[in-house]
């Protein structure tokens, strides 16, 4: 079975996540907490995540400082000098 590696480790040779040595096979039924199967990865990541809507919609993501009500409720709170 293909298994990801999560964290370093080594399996025929050193793993380093997010390199081109994560990805490699194991016997059916390996188990190891530095490495995660493959298909359950990408199962539980397609569910899991949603992608962000249209701009204005609702539930979109909208960057830090662009809205006029964000960081203004507090301005110059304890500020006795």
């Amino acid at each position: 079975m293909k298994v990801r590696a999560i964290q370093i480790g080594f399996y025929g040779g050193l793993r380093i996540p997010e390199t081109d040595t994560a990805e490699f096979e194991v016997p059916d039924g390996t188990e190891g907490s530095w490495f995660v199967p493959v298909e359950d990865d990408k199962k539980q990541s397609g569910a899991a995540i949603k992608p962000a809507g249209k701009k204005g919609e609702k539930g979109a993501i909208k960057p830090a400082g662009k809205s006029g009500d964000q960081g203004q409720g507090d301005a110059g709170a304890g500020d006795d000098e």
